[in-house]
């Protein structure tokens, strides 16, 4: 029994394998939407054809299985759980489509072997109006899970979101991601913890307030990513807590324009962390953080137009910078206490390049302690050994080049004491002018930041 004259909408949802022909009994439809004013007794009949020839993953995998572009796409109708002892292979050009809340959980092996223009595909089953699904988790996998040229989107989490917090994540896993892409996800895009994580050339992105990369003790490792942020709070875009030894390299991380984000935020205890080559743009609280007693090394990267280029903070936090460029930061460097009474900061920073920041080259607090030489900053002489005030000459600061030319005052006036350059150490600052890799597309970023921080810092003219 249904309310007089209140309308009710009907929506037609086939099942995998079946398609919706259309409705029996009324004539008012809209597509697969059908809406009713109940003023008497209707029949209606949604009417699906099955569609031939089509591949159903079943809910347990029990041995190693390999899926085929051939027979692809493939449908599930819930959970598909991989075995202790099984393996799921899917090779290049596999679509997989998942219903809403589905989730692929992982206790065996995994491995998505796309190719370079043949990807395996992972999403929402939108033939059967399902706009998202659940997530690959990862329950303590007893084989490395491996994903090539892999595409996931529509993803949410896993049913424990405790624990699958991520479109991709889990515990103690062996996982490594290469040359994917994970995007147009409903929620956080990675998240591991206690395994070994690597994450290399992919790409991904968040719609809400979370890291894009958050992983909690064991070993990781994440080069060469273009991570993207949003305006959402509270949002990083590698979030490190309690690794050791880690390591974040050659990373493009840009956009994080929502209040307290960060580009690199490590934190918990994470202890001897090399961080190194990235390209860190456009972030509203920090380029890197270093905080809870956290220590790291950074390492030739560039660092444009973030409130504070690198923060240390608190005690037990320590940094080392050598060869840096910072460059329209509100600060380029800080060296503070964060919370009462829990002491401040160490850095030690030397051939780096500080060049047009808006508020201070570098700021430390009473209870911290900043040893800065042979570096340069174009705002004021900064006090230490060898430091520099004059313009750093760099080729091309709007065009995102770093370089610098050959007239420059930087080139034979660093040190060769470089605390992470020992190996072919060079008298110079920043990136050089031999170093013409890495380089930054600064008039993109800009323009991009500039649109989506709504007015919460401008840059400079």
């Amino acid at each position: 029994e249904y309310f007089k004259s209140i309308p009710i909408t009907l929506t037609a949802v086939p099942n995998p394998g079946y398609t919706f022909q259309g409705w029996e009994g009324v004539t008012a439809i809209d597509g697969k939407n059908l809406i009713l004013d109940m003023n008497k007794s209707e029949s209606v009949v949604a009417v699906f054809h099955k569609i031939e020839a089509q591949s159903v993953l079943p809910a347990f995998i029990t041995e190693k299985t390999r899926l085929t572009k051939n027979k692809s796409p493939y449908y599930t109708v819930g959970d598909v759980i991989i075995e202790e002892d099984a393996i799921l292979i899917a090779e290049a050009g596999v679509e997989i489509l998942m219903p809403s809340k589905a989730n692929i959980i992982v206790k065996g092996g995994l491995q998505f072997l796309g190719e370079k223009g043949d990807s395996v595909s992972i999403h929402a089953n939108r033939k059967c109006g399902h706009e998202s699904w659940g997530a690959i988790c990862l329950d303590a996998p007893s084989m490395p899970v491996k994903l090539e040229y892999t595409v996931v989107s529509d993803a949410t989490h896993g049913t424990n979101r405790s624990v699958y917090v991520g479109a991709i994540g889990g515990h103690h896993a062996n996982l490594s991601i290469e040359y994917s892409r994970i995007d147009n996800v409903h929620g956080q895009p990675f998240y591991t913890e206690y395994g070994s994580t690597a994450i290399r050339y992919t790409k991904m992105r968040t719609k809400i307030s979370s890291d894009i990369v958050n992983v909690k003790y064991g070993k990781a490792i994440i080069e060469y990513c273009d991570l993207q942020g949003n305006n959402q709070p509270n949002t990083d875009g590698i979030d490190y807590d309690n690794i050791v030894d880690g390591i974040i390299r050659g990373n493009n991380i840009y956009n994080f324009i929502g209040g307290n984000s960060d580009g690199i935020d490590l934190g918990e205890g994470a202890t001897d962390v090399f961080i190194e080559k990235n390209r860190i743009v456009n972030c509203s609280d920090k380029g890197i953080s270093v905080g809870q007693k956290s220590t790291a090394k950074i390492f030739r990267n560039v660092i444009i137009g973030c409130n504070q280029g690198v923060g240390i903070k608190d005690s037990s936090s320590f940094a080392i910078i050598d060869k840096c460029v910072f460059y329209r930061n509100n600060v380029a460097i800080a060296v503070f206490e964060k919370n009462n009474n829990h002491g401040g900061g160490d850095a030690r920073v030397t051939n780096t390049i500080i060049s047009q920041s808006k508020n201070a080259s570098v700021q430390v607090d009473e209870y911290s302690s900043l040893d800065i030489t042979y570096s340069l900053s174009d705002m004021d002489l900064m006090k230490g050994e060898g430091n520099l005030y004059a313009d750093p000459m760099f080729q091309s600061p709007g065009t995102g080049e770093f370089t610098l030319r050959d007239e420059s005052p930087c080139l034979n006036s660093g040190t060769r004491k470089s605390f992470l350059d020992l190996g072919k150490a060079r008298n110079q600052m920043g990136l050089g002018v031999a170093e013409k890799k890495i380089k930054v597309h600064l008039v993109y970023y800009l323009i991009l930041g500039a649109l989506g921080m709504a007015g919460m810092y401008a840059f400079g003219k």
